[in-house]
């Protein structure tokens, strides 16, 4: 049989369109995963609360200062001679020189005290030979005393400082040297000498007590509190919040001038992303008197990978890598990922060769603790295999794809957790307000979770490691002169006079 050449000519062409048409492979249209609408609910785990080291320092040089401009350096006159109160014949001058103040501490009590040292002189009118006299410490070797102001105080639950002052003064040593008796008469003028030392400071403890009883503490410590619930800016877009709980003081120390309190604080910090977020509202509970546990710094920082940014990192990774499914190729060309307001994510996966479309996968993100960001559960939607039927079956039969898809889909966090460490540790240690002042060590960022927000993945990050905020307390107009006032600068009282400190607990 002759084949007429131009039939055969058709014939072969219409055989080369079929052969470039089943290499080009076949076109689909599957249907993206519904979404699911509604309230998108994080359900990551709660993170641990932090407990800060609370350093407060309290300046009692201006209480010193006061004191010693109060109480006389010297006292009484070895002239002055005075009548002894129920004996007429008895009479005994004085003179006392006070050393500087000092202050000392012994649980809730702090005493402040100064060495005395005095003289005296006796006299005794006997009813028949003529009035004798005699003195003590007229040498160079004076009797000693100690004067002793002691200030014991408590805070209550409401934050009100309850306080009790006391004043003594006794023999600095129980020995000979620091008694003083007239011995023509066997006078002790010791006594009488300290009674009058410690007469001289009792008249200022009535303004000692009312002034402690109007100091507003509470005042203070709620401007304390109330900067630490405002945001603090780290960067533009990047804000801490301190999330202050609650406050406990432990038993205070002395060092030089200052008061010290080794205070901590139980808070759940976090570092936020976007706008400026609104400060907290926690209220000021009293005081947390419970032993203290060992400090832990844990702040909660999220690390955001945009849904575009990730579509554009994945895509520009895997673009035309070619897949072997059975006998057939296909290339990827884009992926796209998209959140289902479920907690699961959709991938679009646009392939060409054998196959031509878009086709979806669905699965939960995970990230590891090394910084990794997968998808480990990630399978074939349902809806993409029922639009691979027939001629296009073997797309969506087996497991090569979903494999290749589990295996693919990576992103590598750590370096840009480890840039966001760095770059909160280097605007965690900073004055939060005059007398305020934020310290912090970061040693590590360990991702925990991540979860499927809105617009973004949302890595979850622990950053751990050691945070103090330290307290400068100052009396009322003793503050550091022409501070900058900020938004968030505390409250500063400003009772009339100053006021002792009194360690209270």
């Amino acid at each position: 049989m002759t084949i007429h050449p131009d039939r055969l000519a058709r014939t072969l062409a219409a055989l080369l369109l079929l052969s470039i048409a089943s290499c080009r492979g076949r076109s689909f249209n599957a249907t993206p995963p519904a979404v699911v609408t509604g309230v998108v609910v994080e359900s990551l785990p709660p993170v641990p609360p932090s407990r800060l080291e609370v350093p407060v320092r309290y300046d009692l040089a201006p209480a010193l200062a006061w004191l010693e401009t109060t109480v006389p350096k010297t006292i009484g006159d070895i002239k002055d001679k005075q009548a002894i109160k129920g004996n007429d014949r008895v009479h005994i001058a004085y003179a006392i020189n006070r050393e500087p103040f000092q202050v000392g501490i012994e649980g809730r009590t702090v005493s402040i005290s100064s060495v005395l040292h005095y003289e005296g002189r006796g006299w005794y009118d006997a009813p028949i030979v003529p009035e004798v006299s005699a003195s003590c410490g007229t040498d160079s070797l004076r009797p000693r005393a100690k004067l002793t102001l002691r200030v014991t105080g408590r805070i209550d639950d409401n934050w009100k400082l309850r306080a009790k002052s006391a004043v003594t003064a006794v023999p600095l040593t129980d020995t000979e040297r620091d008694q003083c008796e007239v011995t023509v008469a066997h006078i002790d003028v010791t006594d009488k000498v300290l009674a009058a030392a410690a007469g001289a400071l009792q008249k200022e403890l009535v303004k000692v007590d009312r002034q402690l009883g109007a100091f507003p503490l509470r005042t203070t410590v709620e401007g304390v509190w109330n900067t630490m619930q405002q945001p603090l800016r780290l960067t533009d877009s990047l804000w801490l919040l301190i999330n202050p709980v609650s406050l406990r003081f432990l038993p205070p120390t002395t060092s030089g001038d200052s008061l010290l309190w080794q205070a901590g604080l139980e808070a759940n910090p976090r570092i936020l992303g976007g706008a400026k977020p609104a400060a907290s509202t926690n209220p000021l509970l009293p005081p947390d008197r419970s032993p203290a546990p060992a400090p832990s710094f844990l702040i909660l920082s999220e690390g955001r990978l945009p849904y575009d940014v990730a579509e554009d990192i994945l895509s520009k990774a895997l673009k035309k890598t070619k897949i072997k499914v059975g006998n057939h190729t296909i290339a990827i060309q884009h992926l796209k990922p998209t959140p289902l307001g479920d907690g699961r994510v959709s991938v679009g996966l646009t392939v060409s060769g054998a196959a031509n479309g878009t086709l979806y996968a669905v699965g939960h993100p995970h990230i590891d603790s090394a910084g990794v960001l997968t998808m480990p559960d990630l399978t074939i939607d349902a809806g993409s295999t029922d639009a691979l039927t027939g001629a296009l079956a073997w797309l969506a039969s087996g497991d090569r794809l979903t494999q290749f898809l589990r295996e693919a889909i990576k992103v590598n966090l750590a370096p840009t957790l480890e840039k966001a460490r760095e770059l909160a540790e280097q605007n965690l240690n900073r004055e939060l307000a005059p007398g305020l002042a934020l310290q912090t060590t970061l040693t590590s960022a360990v991702p925990t979770g991540v979860w499927a927000g809105p617009d973004a993945l949302i890595a979850r990050v622990i950053v751990q490691g050691k945070g103090s905020i330290l307290i400068h307390l100052y009396p009322p107009g003793a503050g550091p002169a022409n501070s900058a006032k900020t938004d968030s600068t505390p409250a500063r009282p400003k009772p009339a006079g100053p006021t002792p400190a009194v360690p209270a607990s």
